[in-house]
């Protein structure tokens, strides 16, 4: 009876010795792209070639990594952010077979603990990202790919004031200026981290000092759009929105499609901390002549 249940033990617990982590190593790196995606190195080994120190003064010492693909499809700046557990993160171009380090990355104020890293890219470029636990720790978080396009399109039109951060919030605006192409993103930069955020814009440019009692300026005026169902939070001092331009949310219709020959103004509303405590801003605008 012994040797039945020893050999039955076996069958219900050799098949979880075999299990393996699929992006254990660079062959196997999980392809990623703009957006978040859960990650984990529990039951992940460490690989080649060794970590370098990630410039901790402390020292750092590496443990199970896992890996991860990011194919560039346009030209700009792409942000790797690692959180959910104390990591460290490495970049490198090139193949499996050859790899080039581009730095490693230790703690990130962003996330706790977190690492983050970044790359400059054109179409086709690949990135290879590795992550492992400090001091060999395990965990579960997530890994956020924030790819920055090609651009930006418009011009400034106006300014709003320094917020906490000590700079005044921009206003980029990437994609395509043929309305018809549907293609544009907006990203507000300089923001104060984890600040909520919301997009703004009008076919109407002006300018109200301190508008509404916040501690910045609001470039629009009209019937402003606020795209209040994509409100969100700053990343990394970054907040975007790829909006629908066949569907502004415009007074009093709600939705007004952008046509050739319109000039639109765009500009980011976000909260803020002033030194009489809690507050609100807004970036700077920028405008686009749509074809």
């Amino acid at each position: 009876m012994l040797t039945r249940l020893a050999t039955l033990a076996c069958l219900f617990t050799a098949p979880s010795l075999a299990l393996q982590v699929a992006n254990d190593e660079c062959a196997g790196a999980q392809l990623v792209w703009g957006g978040v995606h859960q990650i984990s190195n529990i039951g992940a080994t460490l690989s080649a070639p060794d970590w370098p120190s990630c410039g901790c003064s402390h020292g750092s010492v590496a443990g199970a990594d896992v890996w991860f693909r990011y194919v560039a499809t346009g030209a700009g700046r792409v942000d790797f952010l690692s959180c959910g557990w104390d990591t460290m993160m490495q970049i490198f171009t090139g193949d499996c077979g050859a790899l080039v380090g581009n730095g490693c990355i230790d703690d990130c104020a962003l996330c706790f603990g977190g690492s983050a890293g970044l790359a400059i890219v054109t179409p086709g470029d690949v990135v290879l990202i590795r992550i492992t636990g400090f001091g060999g720790s395990m965990g579960s978080g997530t890994l956020t790919v924030i790819d920055t396009p090609a651009g930006p399109l418009g011009n400034p039109v106006c300014e709003s004031t320094p917020n906490s951060t000590g700079v005044q919030g921009i206003m980029r605006i990437f994609g395509q200026e043929t309305a018809a192409q549907n293609d544009v993103t907006l990203i507000a930069g300089n923001l104060p981290s984890n600040a909520l955020s919301m997009m703004l814009t009008s076919r109407t440019q002006t300018q109200t000092v301190f508008a509404g009692g916040s501690a910045g300026h609001l470039c629009l005026g009209g019937d402003i759009a606020r795209f209040a169902s994509q409100v969100g939070l700053s990343q990394m001092g970054e907040f975007r929105h790829t909006i629908e331009l066949t569907s502004i949310p415009e007074p009093p219709n709600f939705a007004t499609a952008v046509v050739a020959g319109e000039t639109w103004t765009f500009q980011c509303w976000h909260r803020d901390t002033g030194p009489a405590g809690p507050t609100s801003n807004f970036t700077g605008a920028a405008s686009v002549p749509f074809l």
